[in-house]
């Protein structure tokens, strides 16, 4: 999926597949979803911080001190609101940065296996401590796949992924 580019004075760089994120969402929501699933007033989207932030990055560098007052503050506004396509926006940490996960909190669980925790406890007295070692079979589970859409692939239009790819590894 790409977005459409614009560069730091919001003028279009390269049209993508959807002029915005709000309208790939609202996509998706409308086409993936079951229909049933499709207004539920728990929708949420997963995403990482590092995406939040690029998409509204041409959004707030269009605010600027020669924009009228009105202007200004809808500006304010729209970045002020975590949201994306009428929908709120959750931070989830070590989230890919370019994935987003529409579905409702409730969808998603985790399971723990009965009689599944081994536990371990060891004296080590060379490092002055007793240790213990734990572990447990857990899984995580959606619960209602017609409630669940996840969009993978997320790129801005004329962005080269190997150079993305480079540049990431050098930082």
């Amino acid at each position: 999926m790409t977005l459409t580019r614009r560069d730091h004075e919001n003028k279009l760089v390269a049209k993508g597949d959807y002029g915005n994120a709000d309208a790939m969402v609202n996509d998706i929501r409308s086409s993936i979803l079951d229909e049933w699933h499709k207004d539920a007033p728990d929708l949420v989207v997963v995403m990482g911080r590092n995406l939040f932030n690029t998409l509204r990055l041409p959004m707030i560098n269009a605010i600027s001190t020669t924009n009228p007052n009105t202007e200004l503050v809808a500006g304010q506004l729209i970045t002020a609101s975590r949201t994306i396509g009428a929908l709120p926006t959750f931070f989830a940490p070590y989230f890919p940065d370019d994935a987003m996960l529409i579905t409702s909190f409730s969808n998603l669980s985790v399971y723990f296996q009965k009689g599944s925790l081994r536990r371990f406890i060891r004296e080590e007295p060379e490092y002055n401590r007793i240790a213990t070692y734990q572990s447990m079979n857990d899984c995580y589970v959606v619960e209602d796949y017609g409630k669940c859409a996840l969009i993978e692939g997320i790129s801005f239009a004329g962005e080269d992924p190997e150079d993305k790819k480079e540049a990431e590894a050098q930082a």
